[in-house]
């Protein structure tokens, strides 16, 4: 007669022993070609099982595992940075492969999804998708959760070419800003065009960034915008991106009647506005507001509010990149319409416009690259090369005379 098998072990006619329970609705079973093998095998599925060790002993999902990657290992990445990939993953990679174990993910799968990116998206969406895909499979395999990350076989899939980069004509250039004069965001609009700075850097400009004395534009911020942290400071992304602008003559003048206007304006708005102690320096004997020249945030009327700002809504507060680009819409609409641009445009242009007009004068790429704030000479001359052909085509003009006599 048989031995008298333990509790939840069979043998069956193969010869195999097989384990068999439950727990919380769940069966859990496994076979052994010898009956001690089986009791040991039960015996710690139950521990794991009762110990609730299975979850963290089975490989996590992409889900799963990226959410645990940006919590702990993007942690102190930029927070612009970190929103861009929590937009792109949830927007277009969870649907398609969050369920996938890390382990079991095929690679078939990621090369579909990056292709249809390809179809369908910019080449930022694809960059961003491309760049956290295999940065948290990369760290999967450093922490031996994978032996190998996929997306190493993943080929990169073809963008479309980026056009050309438009920029206004010097003539054009005139015709926007006279017809931008009348515009409360002129000031920022001149300043671009004098300096070369993006708008996040010109929006986060504060008064002690503005060296009026050795002419020159501390750029150490950029204005940056989350939805769950609102406007804030951030450090530029690249160390080039920190840099110092020498001002000429007509940036300094302008930022000066700027600075005029600004307290004017605030001026008024603290007027009639109620009272808010400890917010505002008032100067006893003018009664002009003066922004706090700390570069904590503070809290006015119960908004959050960023002090000494350069530029700001007449009431303080920091500016929308929107609603800058909303009134350069509204600009240049009219000058379309009546032909006096070739193009529509945006802010950025306006950064392409300088540099093109620096070059058209003759500055060099290297001077250049250090004013714009390029990490390479070789982004500079890549963006502008089309400038640099107009240049070597005028320089051809200026000996064509001689060469035609040889």
């Amino acid at each position: 007669m048989e031995k008298k098998l333990p509790q939840g072990i069979t043998h069956r006619k193969d010869g195999r022993y097989m384990w068999r329970f439950q727990h919380e609705g769940v069966s859990y079973s496994g076979y052994s070609a010898h009956l001690k093998d089986a009791e040991i095998a039960m015996y710690r599925k139950k521990y794991e099982v009762y110990n609730h060790l299975c979850e963290r002993m089975t490989t996590p999902t992409m889900n799963q595992w990226f959410l645990e990657w940006m919590t702990i290992y993007k942690k102190n990445c930029k927070a612009v940075t970190a929103y861009s990939y929590w937009k792109a993953y949830k927007n277009y990679i969870a649907d398609e492969l969050g369920d996938y174990r890390l382990d079991q993910i095929p690679a078939k799968e990621l090369q579909e999804t990056m292709n249809d990116l390809s179809d369908h998206y910019s080449p930022t969406v694809i960059n961003t998708s491309r760049v956290l895909l295999y940065g948290m499979l990369e760290q999967a395999r450093k922490n031996a959760m994978i032996e190998f990350n996929p997306m190493k076989n993943i080929s990169r899939p073809k963008t479309q070419e980026k056009p050309k980069k438009q920029v206004l004509t010097a003539e054009e250039e005139l015709i926007f800003l006279n017809a931008a004069l009348p515009s409360f965001y002129y000031p920022l609009y001149k300043l671009a065009t004098l300096t070369g700075m993006r708008i996040g850097e010109i929006t986060a400009l504060r008064w002690n960034d503005i060296d009026m004395e050795n002419r020159l534009i501390h750029v150490r911020h950029t204005l940056d915008y989350t939805a769950e942290k609102g406007l804030f400071l951030e450090t530029p992304k690249t160390k080039s991106s920190k840099r110092d602008i020498p001002m000429i003559s007509a940036a300094a003048e302008l930022l000066a009647e700027h600075r005029k206007e600004q307290k004017r304006l605030l001026h008024e708005a603290a007027m009639n506005a109620a009272p808010d102690r400890g917010d505002e320096d008032v100067n006893a004997g003018s009664a002009v507001y003066v922004p706090a020249l700390s570069p904590d945030y503070r809290v006015k009327n119960g908004t959050k509010v960023i002090p000494n700002l350069v530029f700001t809504s007449p009431c303080g507060k920091p500016i929308y990149q929107a609603c800058v680009q909303k009134d350069l819409s509204k600009i240049i609409t009219p000058l379309l319409a009546n032909n006096s641009i070739s193009h529509s445009f945006t802010f950025h242009t306006l950064r392409h416009c300088f540099a093109t007009r620096c070059i058209e004068n003759g500055m060099s790429y290297k001077t250049l690259q250090s004013i714009l704030g390029h990490s390479s000479l070789s982004t500079t001359m890549d963006i502008y090369a089309h400038s640099l052909d107009e240049t070597r085509r005028g320089e051809m003009e200026k000996v064509a005379s001689y060469l035609d006599h040889l």
